[in-house]
């Protein structure tokens, strides 16, 4: 058995320790929580074990840093919780995880379909190959997805004058570009 084996069958065996012990957790959260109250109990459960409670790095005289592991399991239930699942009904983190995964994936495919309604719905646009149109409620800071959005929302009149000025932009830097791309 190499370093790598052992050191693999230790961090497995740790892990089912660490989960069997997180499930405590899942069994002592009140039922019907909010996230302001699980915030308050998790600031408190800090308080109580000596360790910072107050976001950055602590300094030396401060209390001790939150071990990762906690900080990992907190962020996960505190996930849940905004999110909107019963926490508390979970018998592992495992499951809360799983559940959360699948919340994800609906959330996923309804905005998809929510987005594939909007696309369909746009009028003709002018060719633009290998641009796709995604999240169409809202600017996301790509440039072309960007100027589609911005094309659609314009009056049907200043469109022909915004397809103009993107001519004369494309005009005046392909040249600087063709240069540059050849060098």
């Amino acid at each position: 058995m190499t370093q790598f084996d052992r050191a693999v069958k230790a961090l497995g065996s740790a892990g089912e320790k660490v989960e069997t012990m997180a499930c405590k957790i899942l069994a002592a959260i009140p039922k019907d929580i909010t996230s302001d109250e699980l915030d308050a109990l998790i600031v408190h459960a800090y308080e109580v074990n000596g360790w910072n409670t107050r976001q950055g790095r602590p300094s030396a005289e401060q209390r001790g840093k939150v071990p990762p592991t906690v900080r990992t399991y907190m962020w996960e239930l505190r996930g849940a919780i905004r999110e909107g699942l019963p926490a508390w009904k979970y018998a592992t983190f495992y499951e809360l995880r799983i559940a959360r995964s699948k919340l994800k994936l609906i959330e996923a495919q309804a905005r998809q379909d929510q987005d594939g309604a909007v696309q369909a719905s746009l009028p003709d646009l002018p060719e633009l190959n290998g641009v796709r149109l995604t999240g169409a409620g809202g600017y996301n800071g790509a440039l072309f997805h960007d100027l589609v959005l911005t094309y659609v929302a314009l009056p049907e009149g200043q469109r022909a004058l915004f397809a103009r000025n993107l001519a004369r932009l494309e005009h005046k830097y392909q040249p600087v570009a063709k240069l540059k791309k050849a060098a």
